[in-house]
């Protein structure tokens, strides 16, 4: 359109110049049009060569001191993620100034796009199962101190960190009005869950860099004794052993969380009860999704008026609102800054052994630092417990307070039995923390613990499990075997006191550490337990586990879904050789495929003949097994007796489906009379505690020791 504009004034331009035209022949206000039309042709040719030129004149006629090398570690792979941040930083007039100098690294054999100035490292891309970052970090230490000699600031990043360079740039400044970055040892970064974010990045200043380089201390030693050998674990050690507080290095104006609410408009009003920030000052913010909306929220932040605040909902979002109400905010301040940054001198740092003291802080479990131990020891509340010196059994079983009619009634039949008369079998029920004081209408023993209702997460299901067995510890120490249920879980009583006699002709359940369960392999192909059908344990696997302080929290932090029976799988990968040592045949999980079939036709006329090529087990012998909240799984479950020996049952763990089938009679079955417990039931009195993995050290499951997956 504009070059069609141009064409026809210069057109009218020439044509009054060529041709001499008396202005007779134009009405007046022909002529003025066209001269207005002259005027905003040079006015805007003008103001496009003025554009055009102004980022140059200002760069010519102002002397920009480079400020920081931004190291831009593109190991995730992520072509969208590296796209969408270099499309945010290339725009920004400070990278264009080179006031920040972009430099990418990655590793051998990885493929990215140059968008910035490259280089490659000489590490290997994994290091005992993980990306090899801590060897990164220290090729970067040495790469910023002899490649960029006048910088006085170096931040590492990743491609999943939104930086807002004015706010960075702005935030160097103030920095620097107080302290010498060739001098002082400086350390910004945000804090997650304790440890130096790997999303975040951090910000050093060039004394730092030094200090870790004359001091000889790698990023990759110190990872050997860091939390889960990673490469923010690292610093994290570094700086507990250099900094004696945390805020002294945790900028609240950095953060790896996303927006929460940026999909919704118009924003809301503040809430009264949060700690509101401008969230126009804020340097960095999570990326770990890239939604089009929330781009365009990062891009205008700086634009932000102060009325638009920002506080922290979730673990993993922040929520924009309108602070309408004039409700007191933090800001981006130099004296705030200035508090949390103590002028730590180099020298005097050299003088004090800093290196020696971070090789020396490491605690009793290898440097895994535990997060729930206060919680760990918190206290349970135990209702309806009667002590008896005949149990030989504790069953206990998680639950739900919405539940405790149905496991009332469901529960309540063992009441009758003899093995629950005499109390040679005890039960009791786990809850999770109620909402408010009520009395439980039950007969029932039961515990209530501080933990989560919810399944997931460590503070839920797995929080439980530990405090069921500290209330085995401390109320139910006499009993000799542990199995752990859940509300939907069916148990045979009479079939598992024949299970352990025949486990008993080897094993001592007080001094023999032993552990039974089922597993899936529906998840990626690795032998996860199943947590539905049910567990035993020996006395002296639950003792072992109090004394040795393994908690089943600490283990679903780092565990698939943060669940009690993959947490659980962490802790059996580590002390058994194969599956097959605590896989056992007589008890069941998944999904019942004929199950639906027998209960319609209230027998077993439709079951087919067995393949020849499955492990067959005798359907009556099975004492542990998931009910998944089916009538026909119950039914047929409860009615097994009736259906004979001519019954069996073969799972497929990859499918997470069991199978009803008829056997032919030359086929073999597992049955507890033949069965050959001692063949696959190591004898365990004691374990060398170094064989017990650290909760952190999961990775090695995937990738390195797992060879019987």
């Amino acid at each position: 359109m504009r070059k069609v504009i141009l064409v026809k004034y210069f057109s009218l331009i020439i044509d009054h110049e060529s041709s001499p035209i008396s202005i007779s022949e134009f009405s007046r206000e022909r002529m003025i049009k066209v001269k207005k039309s002259q005027r905003r042709l040079i006015i805007y040719i003008l103001f496009s060569l003025v554009s055009l030129l102004f980022p140059f004149t200002i760069y010519s006629w102002c002397d920009f001191q480079s400020k920081c090398h931004f190291y831009l570690n593109t190991h995730f792979l992520d072509r969208n993620a590296l796209y969408i941040a270099a499309r945010t930083w290339l725009g920004s007039i400070f990278v264009k100034m080179g006031i920040f100098k972009i430099t990418m690294i990655s590793m051998p054999n990885h493929k990215v796009d140059k968008l910035f100035y490259h280089i490659h490292s000489n590490c290997s891309a994994k290091y005992n199962g993980k990306l090899n970052l801590p060897c990164i970090d220290d090729e970067l230490y040495h790469h910023f101190l002899n490649r960029s000699p006048k910088l006085n600031w170096l931040y590492i990043s990743n491609v999943m960190n939104h930086v807002n360079f004015k706010n960075l740039y702005k935030y160097i400044n103030m920095l620097e009005t107080f302290s010498d970055p060739k001098k002082h040892i400086i350390f910004k970064t945000h804090l997650s869950n304790d440890h130096v974010s790997d999303l975040t990045g951090f910000l050093v200043s060039r004394a730092f860099v030094q200090f870790v380089i004359d001091s000889n201390i790698s990023i990759k030693n110190v990872s050997f004794i860091s939390e889960g050998g990673f490469a923010h674990t690292a610093h994290t050690h570094i700086l507990t052993a250099i900094f004696n507080n945390s805020k002294y290095y945790d900028e609240l104006f950095m953060t790896d969380k996303i927006c929460g609410n940026c999909d919704i408009t118009p924003l809301g009003k503040c809430p009264n009860n949060q700690n509101l920030f401008r969230a126009a000052d804020f340097i960095t913010t999570g990326m770990r999704v890239f939604p089009k909306l929330y781009q365009e929220y990062t891009r205008k932040m700086n634009s932000f008026s102060s009325i638009i605040n920002l506080y922290f909902n979730e673990n993993k979002t922040f929520h924009i609102c309108r602070n309408t109400n004039n409700l007191p905010y933090k800001k981006l301040e130099k004296e705030t800054i200035k508090q949390n940054t103590p002028l730590l001198d180099i020298n005097t740092l050299h003088k004090q052994n800093i290196h020696k003291n971070i090789f020396n802080k490491v605690n009793e479990n290898r440097g895994y630092i535990p997060k729930f131990r206060n919680l760990l020891n918190s206290n349970y509340e135990i209702k309806n417990y009667v002590h008896s010196n005949s149990t030989k059994v504790i069953i206990f079983v998680h639950s739900v307070i919405s539940e405790v009619e149905h496991v009332n009634e469901f529960f309540g039949k063992f009441l009758k039995l003899d093995l629950f008369k005499n109390r040679i079998f005890q039960l009791f029920f786990v809850y999770p923390k109620l909402e408010q004081e009520i009395e439980i209408n039950t007969t029932f023993s039961y515990i209530i613990t501080p933990c989560s209702p919810k399944r997931d997460g460590p503070e839920s299901l797995s929080c439980r499990n530990d405090f069921a067995n500290r209330a085995i510890y401390e109320y139910y120490s006499n009993a000799d075997w542990i199995v752990r249920l859940t509300d939907d879980s069916h148990f045979v009583p009479n079939k598992f006191m024949e299970y352990i006699q025949k486990l008993e002709e080897f094993i001592n359940p007080s001094k023999h550490i032993l552990f039974k369960a089922w597993i899936t392999t529906y998840f990626k192909n690795i032998e996860y337990l199943c947590g539905g059908g049910g567990w035993l344990k020996t006395k002296a696997w639950n003792n072992y586990m109090i004394e040795h302080n393994i908690s089943l929290m600490e283990f679903a932090r780092f565990s698939h879904e943060m669940q009690d029976d993959t947490a659980m799988s962490h802790v059996v990968w580590s002390i058994y050789n194969s599956s097959k040592q605590y896989v056992d045949p007589f008890i069941s999980d998944f999904h019942c495929v004929e199950c639906e079939s027998v209960y319609k036709g209230k027998n077993i006329k439709s079951l087919s003949t067995c393949p020849s090529n499955v492990e067959l087990t005798n359907f009556s012998d099975i004492f542990l097994s998931h009910l998944i909240r089916s009538k026909a799984n119950l039914y047929v479950l409860e009615n097994r007796n009736s259906f004979g020996n001519d019954l069996a049952i073969y799972s497929i763990p990859d499918k997470f489906i069991y199978h009803l089938c008829i056997p032919k009679q030359e086929q073999k079955m597992n049955n507890l009379q033949t069965y050959n417990f001692k063949k696959v039931t190591p004898i365990f009195s004691e374990f060398d505690n170094s064989k017990l993995l650290r909760p952190d050290d999961y990775m090695n499951y995937y990738f390195a020791t797992r060879k019987v997956f």
